[in-house]
């Protein structure tokens, strides 16, 4: 039954504080009522009567206006462990905590101070009888269990991860449907859940388990993959989260744990998952490991992977440009000459992206002649593509490379081209192409365009630019 739903989220909280905090005692289940008393302040005496379809009835002697009080959800939540751990004892529990309330501070009620009777009740304990009851208690205590172990300061073993790993698990059976997405109604629940376990993830990594955290936080990753089939913000947020964890990691620096995350990193990308998650694993692969050591680790899988992507032409164009640019951008780190670079981008010269690298190279190191004749070649591509978008584009930038080559000739007979076929509608080229006559020439110029153009076109807004309103 999910009942968590009946409550609001605030209640919810303190409620599950209650139960980690060991407050629900004198548990008990007669046919289909559960009693329980806990212990805050005062002492609540708690009812919930169940039915085969849920719960019927939940009263409690706080008497909040709704019925609906952290005392309960704290019940509930005892409930449910004992159903998943097995089978609570909470009377000798209460017998041994039976005392009056004091808070934190100090504060006595009845005159007895809490933390005296607590340290002389232990100290005053035989020790086989404290470790028999410790044992009994945290057997069944899941949550108070871990922060035994984390006041303890002890390890984190393989153990611990695979039952943290199964409750995981768990969680997400729970409430993703097979679409991948959640109840609205379950929301809240399910990442009030989650949260506990990153929480206990940041916990492990502050006390510098540095694997295990990753290995958790990066199995939680693989379960939002595994589920999410579209955009979901809440499954979006844990993602966040694990690579705010892995990032943590990250700066430890430590090498062998390094070399741990590259290697799941690198297997973790040949798994299916949504764009964006894929996006992010891609980042961290090809922004993170910067040695010469990875670098050329990455260059070798990346060469893999095109020859796998090549060998299936069902792939998209742009996976096979991304992964190009990305090897590019590794041959300059490590230092490859130019040539080098030239060479291997030419393999790939038909992919538009590769072919604009190039380009804008040849023009930042002044290879105009290199540079125009590949502007040139692709103008022919495109044009025959009937890319007329893209090939506006070309011409705009190879009219400039003329122009940075000071070839006047070249340069006007590109901006004819654009004002008279590819971009006639665009004024700013006849703008340009006037500003390079005398007043003389350009009304014979403008006069041939006029002509030209009132085959396509309607040409007053030429005649109101040359201020000819009366034609």
């Amino acid at each position: 039954m999910n009942w968590m739903q009946l409550f609001e989220m605030h209640t919810l909280k303190k409620g599950y504080d209650y139960f980690c905090q060991a407050r629900v005692n004198q548990l008990k289940r007669k046919g289909e009522q559960i009693t329980a008393t806990v212990r805050v302040e005062n002492e609540y005496k708690v009812t919930i009567v169940l039915k085969e379809a849920g719960i019927e009835s939940m009263t409690c002697h706080c008497k909040q206006t709704n019925g609906l009080c952290e005392h309960i959800v704290a019940t509930l939540f005892a409930w449910e462990s004992e159903k998943e751990y097995g089978n609570l004892t909470y009377d000798r529990y209460d017998e041994m905590t039976n005392y009056d309330f004091v808070s934190e501070q100090g504060e006595t009620y009845g005159g007895i101070s809490k933390m005296n009777e607590i340290r002389h009740f232990v100290l005053s304990s035989e020790e086989t009888f404290v470790k028999s009851f410790l044992i009994h208690t945290l057997k069944h205590d899941e949550q108070l269990f871990m922060k035994f172990k984390d006041f303890m300061k002890s390890q984190i073993t393989q153990y611990d991860v695979q039952r943290s790993k199964k409750k995981i698990t768990h969680i997400f059976s729970k409430y993703l449907r097979t679409q991948g997405w959640i109840c609205e109604d379950e929301i809240d629940c399910f990442l009030m859940e989650m949260e506990v376990v990153l929480d206990d993830v940041r916990t492990i990594l502050k006390k510098g388990h540095y694997i295990e955290a990753f290995e958790l936080s990066s199995f939680i990753f693989l379960c939002v993959a595994d589920k999410q089939n579209t955009f979901d913000v809440e499954l979006e947020n844990i993602v966040q989260e694990c690579i705010a964890i892995w990032n943590e990691i990250f700066e430890y620096r430590n090498p062998q744990i390094e070399q741990t995350l590259y290697n799941w990193f690198i297997v973790a990308m040949e798994r299916p998952m949504i764009d964006y998650m894929a996006e992010e694993l891609e980042e961290i692969v090809m922004n993170r490991f910067t040695d010469d050591y990875y670098l050329e680790k990455k260059l070798k899988w990346l060469d893999v992977k095109l020859k796998k992507l090549e060998n299936h032409p069902s792939d998209s164009v742009y996976e096979i440009e991304k992964w190009v640019m990305y090897r590019v951008e590794l041959m300059r780190e490590l230092g490859y000459d130019w040539k080098q670079i030239e060479e291997y981008c030419k393999q790939y010269w038909e992919l538009d992206k590769i072919r604009n690298y190039i380009i804008y190279y040849y023009i930042e190191q002044k290879r105009y002649r290199q540079a125009i004749q590949a502007l040139e070649e692709r103008i022919k591509i495109e044009s025959c593509k009937k890319n007329y978008g893209v090939v506006v584009s070309l011409r705009i930038q190879l009219k400039e490379v003329y122009r940075m080559n000071e070839n006047m000739k070249k340069y006007k007979e590109q901006l004819w081209l654009l004002v008279t076929k590819d971009d006639i509608h665009n004024l700013n080229h006849y703008r340009e192409l006037k500003q390079l006559y005398s007043e003389e020439e350009w009304i014979r110029v403008r006069e041939e365009i006029f002509h030209i153009l009132s085959y396509y076109m309607s040409i007053e807004e030429l005649y109101r630019e040359e201020k000819l309103e009366q034609r």
